[in-house]
């Protein structure tokens, strides 16, 4: 009450000081006990970089004004409040650098914290090439203007969405070797891993030749070009050697599988048909010399001579059709039903005539060497007559097996074709009264030569007038 005109720089007692009501007019940078510091009624006027209390410091009504570049508390710096003036470039709380809130106007360069770097919100104007967290080289969302030839993480380099441009011949991890969206462009002969060789997809333009692994190998849908081994065969097997009256004849054979199956992809069955043919071959000429199937051989030694009728009924078996449809069919048709198989025998008028037309052109085309060695009897009809004979009903049979295809059947398709080729390839073999698998120097030969040997001639102007 009586102090409103002492000396401001007068000393006082701590009661008279502390008290509100008199201490109006002190100077505001005399010292002050702790309570009147922490006041806020009587605390505006205060030099704002005065050392204040912890707790002041820390109020936000009365700090608006502090000198932001002040070191304030750890309270204040994590309160976005009062927290907007700092400086960005200053050292910062793992709180406040963790607070997308604030630290837009961070330096993008600058050091941040393991959270701030994984942030996708925040890390958009990231020096792209600057090194990164695993999480952050991990994110797709935010690695697309990563150099693509840096060094990446192995969860990156496994990643196909940001994979693409990357070098296709460099080295990637297994993962990526092995993935055959991203493998297209690599060099197809390249060493690659064991999955990706037995891969069928992307293994189409490797070189045949070239060493693969045993699953390739024995994959007959892959093996397409692998045909050489019918060669080996047939040297281990050395029939010719083995015995002298063979006819070594395996080019021919061949040629006669061709005819039958002509799909590129079914290799394998094509040498399944050939040493079929090779054995069939064997036990014709064992026949022709020493008469050893085993009916003719009955008939041979008893002296009958069979009926035309029941001649052509045994060459059903003889001329080996059957064989060739009973390997070949189940290696082309995979499922085959039961009632597929039962309904073969219940309609052989198509293996029939098939049969009949290929026995005729062999006969027709060997007769004469037949004659020659004697095994030909022309008891009462001229060779021209019997063979215009034979020509007629060879043209008869066909008719019939051209009716047996058109015909509504319950027969697979794969079926009905490998029965028509067969008839065919005896039309190749045989025509014109010729023997080509006896005497191979011929048609046959050109033939052999032009399809496996001469490639096919390319003209540069092709006149379609």
């Amino acid at each position: 009450m009586y102090n409103n005109n002492n000396d401001s720089d007068a000393p006082t007692s701590m009661s008279e000081r502390q008290n509100p009501m008199y201490n109006n007019n002190n100077d505001s940078d005399a010292p002050t006990s702790m309570s009147e510091r922490q006041n806020p009624m009587y605390n505006n006027n205060r030099d704002s970089n005065a050392p204040t209390s912890m707790s002041e410091r820390q109020n936000p009504m009365y700090n608006n004004n502090n000198d932001s570049d002040a070191p304030t508390s750890m309270s204040e710096r994590q309160n976005p409040m009062y927290n907007n003036n700092n400086d960005s470039d200053a050292p910062t709380s793992m709180s406040e650098r963790q607070n997308p809130m604030y630290n837009n106007n961070n330096d993008s360069d600058a050091p941040t914290s393991m959270s701030e770097r994984q942030n996708p919100m925040y890390n958009n104007n990231r020096d792209s090439n600057a090194p990164t967290s695993m999480s952050e080289r991990q994110n797709p969302m935010y690695n697309n203007n990563r150099d693509s030839n840096a060094p990446t993480s192995m969860s990156e380099r496994q990643n196909p969405m940001y994979n693409t441009n990357r070098d296709s011949n460099a080295p990637t991890s297994m993962s990526e070797r092995q993935n055959p969206i991203y493998n297209n462009n690599r060099d197809s002969n390249a060493p690659t891993s064991m999955s990706e060789r037995q891969n069928p997809m992307y293994n189409t333009n490797r070189d045949s030749n070239a060493p693969t692994s045993m699953s390739e190998r024995q994959n007959p849908i892959y093996n397409n070009n692998r045909d050489s081994n019918a060669p080996t065969w047939w040297e281990l097997l050395a029939l010719p050697e083995k015995l002298g009256f063979f006819r070594d004849r395996l080019l021919e054979n061949y040629l006669f599988a061709i005819g039958v199956v002509v799909e590129p992809q079914y290799s394998l069955c094509r040498i399944v048909i050939t040493k079929a043919m090779v054995l069939i071959t064997a036990m014709d000429d064992i026949y022709d010399v020493h008469y050893s199937y085993f009916r003719e051989a009955q008939w041979f030694n008893s002296g009958y001579t069979p009926k035309f009728d029941e001649y052509l009924d045994n060459a059903l078996v003889s001329v080996g059709v059957p064989l060739v449809l009973g390997l070949s069919y189940p290696m082309i048709q995979q499922h085959i039903s039961k009632a597929e198989i039962d309904l073969i025998p219940e309609d052989l008028n198509l293996l029939r005539w098939a049969s009949i037309i290929f026995r005729l052109y062999n006969d027709l085309a060997t007769s004469k060497a037949e004659q020659q060695r004697g095994t030909c009897q022309n008891p009462s009809i001229s060779e021209e007559v019997g063979a215009n004979h034979i020509r007629d009903l060879i043209s008869d049979a066909w008719k019939e097996l051209n009716a047996e295809c058109l015909k509504p059947t319950s027969l697979s398709k794969h079926y009905v074709g490998l029965t028509l080729n067969s008839a065919r390839s005896g039309v190749l073999m045989y025509h014109h009264d010729f023997d080509g698998f006896a005497v191979p120097r011929s048609r046959t030969s050109a033939h052999i030569t032009s399809i496996f040997f001469e490639p096919v001639p390319l003209k540069e102007s092709i006149n379609l007038g």
